[in-house]
This record gives C-alpha cells, structure tokens and sequence, in this order.
C-alpha cells in the first residue's frame, strides 16, 4: 500500500491509499486490464493506472524510476516491468475468516453479495477462475469486492491463463495418465498442483502427461469454488487441506479431489453439519445449508447449479414466504419462533438432493406431517 496523488478534472492532486501490484509477464498483466473491461467497478477493484500510463523519459521508464521510490523489500524491481494501480482494500477475506466472528448471519451478508459479483461476470460471459479468501477483499465502505482477474477467461476458452489455486478447483479439472498418475487439464508445465521440494517437483514434472483435453470455462467451475470458500466459513475448517500457496498439501487431498464422490460428500456434510450444531443453528439452517454444500459439491458439474442466480434464490439465501433460513435462525434465538416440521417442509420444497430422510434427520425423528 502507498499514497497515491491522484490527479482531479480541475488539475489539483489528492492523496489516497492505493495497492501496487507488480508483474513480470506482459500476458498477466494484459488479462488483469482487458477481464476488467465491461464489469461495475463497485464489485470488481478497478484499476486507477497501469504502468503503461507512466510513459518514458530520459530514456528510463519513469514506472521503473518510480518503483525506486516505493518503500518495498523488493530487490530485484527492475524485474517487474509491468503493474497496475488499484485502490487499497480494508483486509481480505482470509484475515476476516482467521480474525474476526464471522456468524451466519454476516456470513450470508458476505456471500450473497460475492455471488452477486460473480453472477455479474458470468453475465459478462467470463469466469474469474481463482476465487479464493485471499482474492476477495472488504473496502473501506465495507463493500466486498473481487480482485485479481489474471485467471480470469472467457466461456468456453482453456482453464488455466494462470497457475490453478488447487485447494479450490473441482474434480473436472484433474485427469489420471497412463500410469494413474494425476494431473490437472491445464496447459501448464507443472500442473501436479502438489507443492514440494525443488527435487520432487522436478519428479513430479518429468512424470505428468499432457492432459488429454483442456478444461474449458464454464460457471460451474466458479460455483465450486464459491461453494469451498463459503463452507471455509460456515464448517470453521477447509474442505480439502492447504499449503500457504493455496493448493492441495499432500498427494492424499489430490487423490480425494480426483476421486471426489459420495463418501468424500457425504463426510464434508457431515462435518459441516457438526460445526452447525456446535454454532446452535437449528434444523432449518443445518437443513438448507447442508443441502446448498451437496448441491454445490457435486463431482459433475452439470449436477451442480448452473449459475448463481440458481445459487441466490436457494432458501439458505433466498427468503421463502418473506423468511429466508438464517432470518428464520434469528428469530428463533430471540424467541420470536420456533422450528416446526411445516417450517421445515416448507423450506424444503423444491430442494434439490434432499429426501425426507434428510428431514426427518434434521428434526430427531420420523416426519409426522
């Protein structure tokens, strides 16, 4: 973060604080401008200049003689020949999750309004390709917002622009060789997506085959991401294990992926509703929220909902009868209401993967309605 004076219409300079973020790769950079083009810059961080705006003078590029000014643990800036400029953000999502409280309540809050913004990009015929805690960050007006639009592409174009962040992509995107080893359908080098050490990443690359197909953009690739990061926060723990480079910590979390089924399902539900339970949600809440996780975790994405709006006008989010599930909570912790089995029917309805076994299980025992 430093100040930025930024020039006014009337020609006078105010200061405001302003993230820097520094590139090697013109590609990168040129994707972080051009996925921009066309969104509401009150969901998407806007870009304030780039370091194409700087221009030349005396032969140096004044970008790279401003960089000399930043206070910054950068030794090597002259490196980073390409950059953008955005306004700074209160903290991400990340911090807020290892931080701050967040109950069901703001938990709501915050991701209906990050579906909202990646239902805005899928309008937009694009998807941001890497949503995760630390790409989406709380302003100062206490907006939430997306950055880093550097993996993001268009509908039916290759996954991949970028490095995937493997701890939040589906099971679509993994492929078996020959030999059962497991890759990712990307067009990178090194896409075993496990970390390690500079011997046994050479390994792993000298071992992975070129996918047999390239994944291709579709929103059910965000939806999955969306679903991982929001069970972060209602299940207080990750859906698979991860490094601090956001991919999958182990070989065994890489095999959970690429075999993502039932049982793997039904043990992240499990622990979800555990940590529900311990929050003192109630059947309606537990219900609904488990049932958005399964709908949402499904191993094939054309089992998944089809876009957010499906994602927002589910009863976890969407009021039914005036009352969505986390008001229904509310109300019943101050004792306004209770929790019925024709509350729960009723928000049952229409409930994609949810059987009156379900139900019944949420309520204690066998239905009697």
């Amino acid at each position: 973060t430093d100040k930025f004076q930024e020039k006014k219409k009337n020609g006078t300079k105010t200061p405001r604080d302003v993230v820097i973020k520094l590139m090697k790769s013109e590609d990168q950079f040129k994707r972080e401008i051009e996925k921009r083009i066309g969104l509401d810059p009150s969901l998407v961080v806007e870009v304030i200049c780039t370091s194409d705006d700087f221009g030349i003078e005396g032969g140096r590029s004044k970008w790279g003689c401003g960089l000399e000014k930043i206070h910054s643990p950068l030794q090597t800036w002259t490196n980073y020949q390409f950059g953008i400029v955005m306004p700074a953000a209160e903290c991400n999502l990340l911090t807020v999750l290892l931080q701050e409280s967040v109950d069901l309540t703001l938990a709501k809050k915050i991701f209906a309004s990050l579906a909202g913004a990646l239902q805005h990009l899928h309008e937009h015929e694009r998807i941001h390709g890497d949503f995760k805690p630390g790409n989406v960050v709380r302003m100062a007006n206490g907006q939430w917002m997306l950055i880093d639009m550097d993996g993001a592409v268009s509908f039916d174009a290759p996954v991949g622009a970028k490095a995937l962040s493997t701890a939040f992509v589906g099971p679509e995107t993994t492929f078996k060789g020959e030999n059962q080893e497991i890759g990712f359908r990307v067009p990178q080098k090194d896409n075993t997506g496990v970390e390690g050490t500079e011997e046994t990443k050479e390994k792993a690359i000298s071992e992975v085959l070129s996918p047999p197909e390239l994944l291709k953009a579709h929103p059910t690739f965000d939806i999955w991401s969306f679903a991982v990061v929001l069970y972060r926060a209602i299940a207080h723990k990750p859906l698979l294990e991860a490094d601090d480079r956001d991919n999958l910590r182990s070989k065994r979390e890489l095999i959970i992926l690429a075999t993502w089924g039932p049982s793997a399902l039904c043990d992240a539900l499990a622990d979800a509703r555990a940590a529900l339970v311990a929050d003192g949600a109630n059947a309606i809440v537990r219900l609904v929220a488990c049932n958005l996780f399964g709908w949402c975790l499904q191993p094939k994405p054309q089992n998944r909902p089809q876009s957010f709006g499906e994602i927002l006008a589910h009863p976890f989010f969407a009021a039914t009868n005036g009352v969505s599930a986390v008001e229904v909570e509310e109300e019943e912790r101050a004792g306004v209401a209770g929790v019925t089995e024709a509350q729960v029917l009723e928000l049952s309805k229409g409930l994609k993967l949810t059987t009156r076994v379900h139900i019944a299980a949420e309520l204690g025992g066998p239905l009697t309605i």
